[in-house]
């Protein structure tokens, strides 16, 4: 099924950054034709999206190709979210089971243990990250390599407390997040079995890191309240909040391809995806 997707807004604007230097962004937003929600959750170096949208029918996951789109909807079921996509057109998500898709064919993903799984990233060797929790109802962060054993991660004080993992890139580098005993949030970045946090300066209530590329370049979002979250680009030691609607509403960036291309969704029930492209 491939349907024309309109561009709703398009703005340039300058976004804020904790060094002295700023980044230009243009933004465009789009929602899929007769959907009440739309979100934006990855992107590859072709410029393909993947994400979902919601309508009356369901909530179901799509890829996004210019202005058309494809419709992605687990057999028998009225709800599918797609999360990431890798340079292949492969993409996560999950429904009734958690799955991996590719070339139209669905693959159920096992996490050993699990109770509940749910894929946000996949790259290029089809290494697949996200949360999962078990029986303990605990949630923990995960990265599933095709031909290895599973890797859990955890707060990196090694508490079992919330963890998940965003997405990973094709050197091995994964991004996720952790609740601390406070209950703030706190991003983290995962690579070669050591963990670095990624908190923005001054964010009140916290940071969740949800997208990494190739170039380590990472995105997510900062909660401005507990409730208020604003998307953000973290690029070699600087943070840079995102305004892709040019008035402050809440935001979260999900995905970024090698060119630095960011994607994500605006506004809270009622959200639209948004792209955002730097020059």
């Amino acid at each position: 099924m491939k349907t024309r997707l309109p561009l709703i807004l398009t703005v340039i604007a300058l976004a804020s950054t904790t060094a002295a230097h700023a980044t230009i962004y243009t933004y465009s937003t789009f929602t899929a034709i007769g959907a009440t929600a739309t979100a934006a959750q990855g992107i590859n170096k072709n410029g393909v999206i993947s994400g979902w949208f919601q309508n009356s029918a369901g909530t179901h996951g799509f890829t996004k190709t210019g202005s058309t789109y494809s419709v992605i909807n687990y057999p028998g079921s009225t709800y599918t979210i797609v999360r990431g996509i890798n340079d292949n057109g492969q993409v996560v998500g999950y429904s009734t089971v958690p799955f991996k898709w590719s070339g139209g064919a669905f693959t159920t993903l096992t996490v050993p243990g699990s109770a509940w799984v749910g894929p946000v990233g996949i790259n290029n060797a089809q290494t697949v990250s996200g949360q999962y929790s078990t029986t303990d109802g605990l949630y923990h962060g995960f990265i599933l390599p095709m031909a290895s054993t599973f890797i859990q991660l955890n707060d990196p004080s090694g508490r079992a407390g919330t963890t998940a993992a965003g997405g990973t890139n094709n050197k091995g580098q994964t991004v996720g997040w952790y609740t601390d005993t406070a209950g703030k949030l706190h991003g983290f970045l995962y690579s070669a079995g050591h963990y670095s946090n990624i908190d923005f300066p001054g964010a009140p209530s916290g940071t969740v890191a949800l997208g990494i590329n190739d170039n380590g370049q990472i995105v997510g979002y900062y909660l401005k309240t507990t409730q208020y979250p604003i998307a953000f680009v973290y690029t070699a030691g600087v943070y840079t909040e995102l305004d892709p609607v040019s008035a402050g509403g809440p935001s979260e960036a999900w995905g970024i391809n090698n060119l630095g291309v960011i994607v994500g969704q605006i506004g809270s029930a009622a959200s639209a995806g948004f792209v955002a492209t730097p020059h």
